[in-house]
């Protein structure tokens, strides 16, 4: 399909905006970590908020950030959009400049340089022509684009959070339970695989070789004498090291929430979009190429992004039809939408 270049944005007026409000639940599926301060250079803590409990007394909660969420939202719908567009157009990829990927995937930064970014006009349109930039929002030129998506914060159902739940999860089992019996810390030990014999002594050369089986000498001062001597320590330098992550555990079950303010249909099937790429590998914190942070996330009568049913990222994997309008209209934009983040840069 040859998609348009017509720069005619489509026409909000003819979309009747909405606004929608979802809670529901995140259950961990594997253990949590969601970094926080470091403790002695090798062990990082879980991020804590300080919160007020009714008998007046406060707890430090783990508690992830929306906007964490939000971000990998950000990411998955611009990529999906950029790959839409390239599929569109007849292109392997579309190559943008450093101003137009850091607007669509960080959300871009503001200038008072007047001969840089666009006018209000141009920001109008490129809001008009790319609809996850009315969604999560983002900075150009000197215009300041508010996003309409709100994510709240992901918070653990547990005893220290009881009377901050929604009804549906005050009675939840785990509402009872502290949330410090649900923290642990797991350790890690990264090996020095230069002292193992089966690898060093096949892939290294004999000189390296004999060098790492070498014992450093390090000069140190005799203080009875004044004389300096050399020291031999253990042959070779260590590169291993062992260190640690504070995690919430698997089963754990988070009361999260997300709010869409006046969207119009193209912006939430954008929207669903994004939240359909997501839902391909639903993680949430960090570590997640060590098979940490994997969740499944429920809000009943509406989405459920659940790893485990193995669904593809399509119109029916967030439990609600979609696409077919967005996908026309970066079709029928296509051209219009890449000549506007070309005149970004």
């Amino acid at each position: 399909m040859t998609a348009s270049t017509t720069t005619a944005p489509p026409n909000p007026l003819t979309h009747p905006p909405a606004s929608y409000r979802f809670e529901g639940t995140m259950t961990a599926l594997t253990s949590i970590t969601h970094f926080g301060e470091s403790v002695g250079g090798t062990e990082q803590v879980l991020r804590r908020e300080k919160v007020a409990l009714p008998d007046g007394d406060y707890a430090d909660v783990p508690i992830i950030s929306g906007n964490s969420w939000r971000g990998q939202l950000r990411d998955c719908g611009m990529r999906a959009m950029l790959d839409e567009l390239a599929r569109a157009l007849g292109r392997d990829t579309i190559t943008l400049s450093p101003q137009a990927f850091y607007l669509l995937f960080s959300g871009g930064s503001l200038t008072k340089d007047a001969g840089r970014g666009v006018d209000i006009g141009q920001a109008r349109n490129l809001r008009a022509l790319v609809p996850l930039l009315g969604v999560f929002g983002g900075a150009v030129g000197r215009q300041i684009m508010e996003g309409k998506l709100a994510v709240g914060k992901i918070i653990p159902v547990c005893a220290e959070t009881r009377h901050l739940l929604p009804d549906a999860l005050v009675d939840h089992p785990h509402a009872v339970i502290s949330v410090y019996e649900r923290t642990s810390m797991e350790h890690y030990t990264r090996m020095d695989d230069a002292k193992r014999e089966s690898l060093a002594g096949r892939y290294l050369p004999v000189p390296d070789q004999v060098l790492l089986e070498a014992p450093s000498v390090r000069k140190v001062t005799n203080k009875r004498t004044g004389e300096v001597e050399e020291i031999a320590d253990k042959p070779g330098a260590a590169q291993q090291m062992r260190y640690g992550f504070e995690t919430i555990t698997a089963g754990t079950v988070f009361s999260c929430g997300l709010s869409l303010r006046s969207v119009t249909p193209l912006e939430f099937e954008a929207f669903l979009m994004a939240l359909a790429e997501w839902s391909r590998e639903p993680v949430i914190g960090g570590r997640s190429g060590s098979g940490m942070g994997r969740v499944r996330l429920a809000f009943p009568g509406w989405v459920e992004a659940n790893p485990l049913l193995r669904r593809e990222a399509d119109a029916t994997s967030v439990g609600a039809p979609f696409g077919a309008l967005y996908r026309e209209h970066l079709a029928r934009n296509g051209g219009a939408i890449v000549q506007a983040l070309e005149a970004i840069g």
